[in-house]
């Protein structure tokens, strides 16, 4: 099966360091992932990521565009670890 050009481009490198450092996680899209630790990242072209946190019971949501790139993720979301992570394509 051949992929086509947006969900080739439909992806989400993860970092575990804050600025690009340390182990590099590709998340290739569209998919759902239940739990994900991370502190950078680098939204695809094709693709836009929706992240949720939990504090106490209150959920917080942050929604990041194609070709986003967050050096410090803690200071769009706190904390390093997010219980639901979305990688969605657009066309």
């Amino acid at each position: 099966m051949q992929r086509s050009e947006s969900s080739s481009e439909c992806w989400v490198d993860v970092f575990e360091g804050d600025y690009f450092k340390g182990h590099r996680r590709r998340l290739q899209g569209p998919q759902k992932i239940r739990q994900l630790q991370a502190k950078s990242l680098i939204v695809g072209p094709k693709a836009t990521l929706v992240l949720s946190t939990y504090r106490g019971k209150k959920k917080s949501l942050v929604r990041l565009d194609a070709k986003r790139v967050v050096p410090e993720l803690a200071k769009l979301a706190r904390g390093a670890v997010f219980r639901e992570v979305i990688v969605e394509s657009v066309e």
